[in-house]
């Protein structure tokens, strides 16, 4: 395969596996994002069972958030409820603590669920009540003493539905622990076998790999044209080096560079501005890569103008669209152009 494209894909794979197991590792803290919250929430390991009106409020006062729950064998479905797309997704309960009223926002399918059970668990996030005039109102007034109830409803929610995206099902936790494990060992395939790597397979749809990667050494030692930051032309191979990956192309398939200059602003006020290099392929392939200064964009464009002169170099919306819409025309016109040029 080469040294030079062996290195790259260690250097590469390696940093993506080490990103992954540190993501994985935090994802999985116990007190920490979707999944440490989603453990909780899931299993009821790690939450505070609250008993108190004093526990709710300094639970309510706590930041960040963290998942609570409530145990209790009354309670009183409301009228009030969260409608999506016109189908009832969860309502208001109200259920007692001390000698105070309790709120809660529960999925109705829980509620469903749980119908023939004598106790219901409650676990959700503490959170503000802005509902409570709506669900006082709710009730018909022979029903219920509102001015009683308005003096008993404390103004805490526990909010068990939708708090934080947390409405999915229990599934939801495991699939995301599952992800990044599923990368990590993708990652050490790729360690493991090379050939399986994003740049080797790509690579692998211009000829052989064991040739291609002793082409590029060869031409490293020996051929190189143009050396600009992250940027190394040799007679046959454009080579661009970026953090986490490299991206390597064949001169003889490029058909289009142009350059591109992004403006950046911060509060509607201009920050500066960045510059990338845009190389498209007769295989379809975009590559965008960002240079330090225009000038740096500016010395390939002008190695492109000169020493592959039957390429599309520079930009306009027309070319754009022709790229867009008929690109396979676009590819041919470059390679008659090519073979012109060439037969000269």
């Amino acid at each position: 395969m080469g040294n030079f494209i062996k290195k790259q894909l260690l250097r590469v794979n390696g940093l993506q596996l080490i990103i992954a197991v540190v993501v994985l590792i935090v994802l999985n803290g116990n007190d920490f994002g979707f999944i440490g919250f989603s453990k909780k929430m899931y299993t009821g390991i790690g939450l505070e069972q609250l008993t108190t009106i004093d526990q709710l409020q300094t639970e309510f006062e706590r930041e960040p958030k963290d998942p609570v729950m409530i145990k209790t064998d009354k309670y009183l479905v409301t009228e009030w409820a969260i409608f999506k797309k016109d189908k009832p997704q969860a309502v208001y309960v109200l259920f007692p603590l001390e000698d105070k009223l309790v709120a809660a926002l529960v999925p109705i399918n829980y509620l469903k669920r749980n119908s023939e059970n004598k106790e219901l668990v409650l676990k959700g996030v503490v959170r503000h009540l802005t509902e409570w005039r709506n669900i006082i109102d709710s009730f018909d007034d022979e029903d219920v003493d509102k001015n009683e109830l308005s003096k008993r409803l404390v103004p805490y929610l526990i909010n068990c539905y939708g708090d934080l995206g947390f409405n999915s099902h229990p599934l939801s936790a495991l699939i995301i622990s599952i992800l990044p494990m599923g990368y990590i060992l993708w990652k050490v395939l790729n360690l493991l076998l090379p050939g399986t790597s994003k740049l080797a397979l790509k690579l692998s749809k211009y000829g052989d790999l064991e040739t291609i990667g002793q082409s590029i050494d060869e031409e490293l030692e020996q051929k190189i044209k143009l050396k600009i930051a992250s940027v190394t032309i040799t007679e046959s191979w454009f080579i661009a080096k970026v953090f986490l990956g490299i991206n390597v192309v064949p001169l003889n398939h490029v058909v289009w560079v142009h350059k591109q200059t992004t403006q950046h602003y911060q509060n509607y006020i201009p920050t500066g501005k960045s510059y990338q290099i845009c190389l498209y392929t007769d295989r379809g392939e975009t590559y965008m890569i960002t240079l330090p200064d225009e000038n740096s964009v500016d010395q390939l464009i002008v190695y492109f103008v000169q020493n592959l002169p039957w390429i599309i170099c520079g930009y306009n919306e027309e070319l754009k669209d022709l790229w867009s819409s008929n690109r396979s025309g676009f590819i041919t016109e470059i390679n008659n152009r090519k073979d012109s040029f060439l037969s000269n």
